[in-house]
């Protein structure tokens, strides 16, 4: 079968309303539109349907047959008269005469395939003008059939025959491109397969199977490949040739259904395209489907500019196509020049390769990962940058849920430091910067021998039996001194296990000496019994308060005895508190509170700062003990005046932690009264609060447990996305507390 213009995979184009050639400025413009129209008046449509059968051209061809033709072209059958042989004779269409464009491309094609003298490509041996002005170039005839036609027919062809076939396109276009000639049309239709001298003789079927089993399989092997239609072929710009300006890039030639992506976009060229075309043909001749299609042209070039063809596999179960020459097929796919096999010499190579020998598991895995890799989608500049966006994203997602769930259970754990929050008052501050008790220098042992012996002098007058000569004394009052500075020295030390030892001793002593109602009595019990609450001893400093409040009974009326004993009532509140006895508290504090109302304020000496120091617990403490017994409402009231109580304390530090600690409280009572907007305000306050000395130790943990201790309450009442963020500002407060 002779070379043909014809397309078998794309409807013809009307003739009428369609011009096979852009114009050369470009499409749609308006003066190659005028010249456009100009020209399709030189000749009617009608010559297109001219019959030269017959006839004689430039002297020596006398035409045959008409074997088909195209948009531009037609070719006939015809016989050398002076040589007696068939040739193909290729003519330019009437209508084309005038253009020159046209012309040109005419001759471009001879002048290609003029200069490639290979046994793969269709031979040229003559080039004129015939005596109606019609270029016409004479090729050799061809009997045979064209690839297309026999997929058409016999569907995929056998792995075997499709690689020899595959080797000889390869080198017949890696010749053409090392003399500088892209085919850039290249498809099944333009490869003519001829059949050996022997099966010439015969009829064939191609139909798969129809194969006599006893058929000589050599002579399939001697099969030669043929490339015709060099139509619209380029010179590449080294050649030096104004043929390379009859494409210029910009211009969009081809088959749609076998360009290359750079093709479809009308970029410049080079043979890198030719070995996508080459893949498309691969692929289509060994699954019977072209690679890329769609419902019309412009579906068709996205899809080659944008989509990989589905694998081979799924496009031909029945013909297993091996994982390896897949590879090679997609590779010469790929959508980037630069990714493909970069000659159609290396790509013959590689079939070469392939074709000797399978390869083993390395190749296999080698294979699988180039067709992943190949297979996937080309990802444009605007794909790539929102890739890196989104990699960006989901690892700043991923660092940030990370870091979300390390403070969280970082400030659900509360730690070993986490103490239960309370009042802060001053001896506190004693126990972190303790003044030296020296008990040597006071001679605390001797001291203490002497109050033993001096208490068991007084047990032996009392029961009237001798007193013993070790147990004779001197000088009683001397030593009651002396006991009582080192008392008060081992109190300002906050040594008060010691200081109520010893305090014990001059109590008993002063009892007896000065009577039990005796001021100095009194003072000493009221410091015996301070000795024991600081010291934390709750239940000794109770059994020590009842003997102290009946001393203060007889002068009740006295400012100073009133206040001495709210003090004390307001001391022992704490301690039923502590204890665990809210109703002997509450009772306590009531009398407390009373006596605090009666009494107005008081002077800033230091042992009236202890005093309204005092004071102030008694209210909070109050509060304390109404929350414990779910009277939230009279402990809001009660926590509201230990408030004003704090305001007066003159230590920042006591007042600031104090009124802080309030707030929260006040949080607490109104959580548990379902009041949650007063209670998000009050415990804002409460860090706000404490947040003023951020480098505190005692401010930065209790806003911590601050935090813990509500996520708690929040949880159990069901509210556990706020229950979550409690947790989560406990973790950034412990966090970057510690690591700043």
């Amino acid at each position: 079968m002779p070379p043909t213009d014809k397309d078998d995979n794309v409807k013809k184009p009307d003739l009428k309303t369609f011009s096979f050639a852009p114009p050369e400025g470009g499409l749609n413009t308006p003066s190659n539109n005028k010249r456009e129209a100009a020209n399709q008046h030189e000749m009617p449509i009608d010559a297109l349907n001219e019959n030269l059968v017959g006839k004689v051209v430039a002297g020596h061809f006398q035409i045959l047959s008409k074997i088909g033709e195209g948009g531009m072209s037609v070719v006939y059958k015809a016989r050398h008269m002076l040589m007696n042989k068939q040739v193909a004779l290729k003519m330019l269409h009437p209508h084309m005469i005038g253009r020159e464009q046209s012309r040109d491309r005419f001759r471009q094609e001879a002048q290609a395939v003029s200069q490639i003298d290979h046994p793969n490509v269709v031979r040229i041996f003559d080039f004129g003008i015939s005596e109606d002005n019609r270029p016409y170039i004479v090729m050799d005839y061809l009997d045979g059939v064209s690839l297309g036609d026999l997929i058409k027919a016999s569907g995929p062809l056998e792995l075997d025959r499709a690689i020899k076939l595959f080797i000889q396109i390869c080198d017949a276009l890696s010749y053409a491109h090392n003399k500088g000639v892209i085919h850039r049309d290249l498809k099944p239709s333009n490869i003519i397969i001829l059949e050996s001298e022997r099966k010439k003789s015969q009829t064939i079927s191609y139909v798969r199977g129809s194969e006599d089993e006893n058929e000589d399989l050599s002579e399939r092997q001697r099969e030669q490949a043929k490339i015709v239609d060099f139509g619209i072929a380029k010179l590449m710009p080294h050649e030096g040739t104004d043929a390379a300006a009859l494409t210029q890039t910009g211009d969009v030639f081809g088959s749609p259904l076998y360009m290359s992506p750079e093709q479809c976009k009308g970029e410049k060229l080079d043979g890198r395209s030719d070995i996508y075309s080459m893949g498309c043909l691969m692929y289509e001749t060994l699954t019977g489907k072209p690679p890329i299609n769609g419902a019309n042209m412009l579906e068709i070039l996205y899809r080659h500019m944008n989509e990989m063809p589905i694998s081979m596999k799924l496009a031909c179960p029945e013909n297993k196509v091996p994982q390896a020459l897949e590879a090679i097929i997609f590779k010469a796919l790929a959508k980037d020049p630069n990714d493909r096999q970069a000659s159609m010499r290396l790509l013959k190579s590689e079939l070469e390769d392939f074709s000797s020998s399978q390869g083993g598991a390395l190749s296999f895995i080698s294979s699988g990962w180039n067709l992943y890799r190949l297979k996937r989608k080309r990802l444009t500049l605007r794909d790539k940058i929102a890739a890196t966006i989104s990699v960006l994203a989901l690892g700043l997602v991923i660092l940030c849920s990370s870091s979300l769930i390390f403070l969280y259970a970082y400030g659900q754990d509360q730690g070993k430091e986490n103490q239960p929050l309370d009042w802060y008052i001053q001896f506190a501050d004693k126990k972190e910067t303790p003044t030296v008790f020296d008990t040597s220098a006071l001679g605390t042992d001797n001291l203490l021998d002497k109050a033993r012996a001096r208490v068991r002098q007084i047990q032996h007058k009392q029961k009237g039996s001798p007193i013993s000569a070790r147990d004779e004394l001197d000088d009683p009052n001397s030593d009651l001194q002396q006991m009582l500075n080192a008392a008060d020295s081992a109190y300002r030390a906050c040594r008060f296990r010691d200081a109520a030892e010893i305090y014990q001793y001059c109590q008993e002593i002063s009892a007896y000496e000065n009577g039990p109602d005796a001021i100095t009595t009194q003072e000493i019990a009221l410091s015996l019994f301070r000795s024991y609450y600081y010291a934390g001893d709750y239940s000794q400093a109770i059994r020590q308060a009842a003997p102290t409040l009946k001393a203060f009974k007889n002068e009740i009326d006295a400012n100073t005895s009133k206040r001495m004993k709210a003090a004390l009532l307001s001391a022992m509140g704490d301690c039923y508190y502590r204890t665990g006895d809210y109703d002997m508290a509450r009772s306590s504090l009531y009398d407390a509170v009373e006596l605090w109302r009666d009494l107005g304020p008081s002077g800033r000496t230091n042992r009236d700062k202890t005093v309204e120091e005092l004071r102030a617990l008694s209210l909070s403490r109050f509060g304390d003990v109404f929350v414990q017994l779910k009277m939230n409402e009279a402990a809001i009231k009660y926590y509201d005046m230990g408030e004003e109580a704090w305001k007066s304390s003159t230590d920042e530090r006591q007042r600031l932690y104090n009124l802080g600690l309030i707030s929260y409280k006040k949080s607490l009572a109104e959580f548990a009264m379902h009041d949650y907007s007063k209670a998000n305000s009050d415990f804002e306050n409460a860090v706000k609060e404490l947040k003023k000395r951020p480098t505190d130790k005692l401010f930065h943990q209790s806003v911590v447990t601050m935090y813990q201790q509500t996520a708690i309450l929040q949880k159990q009442s069901d509210r556990l996305f706020a229950s979550i963020g409690s947790s989560l500002q406990a973790g950034i407060s412990k966090y970057f507390h510690e690591y700043k």
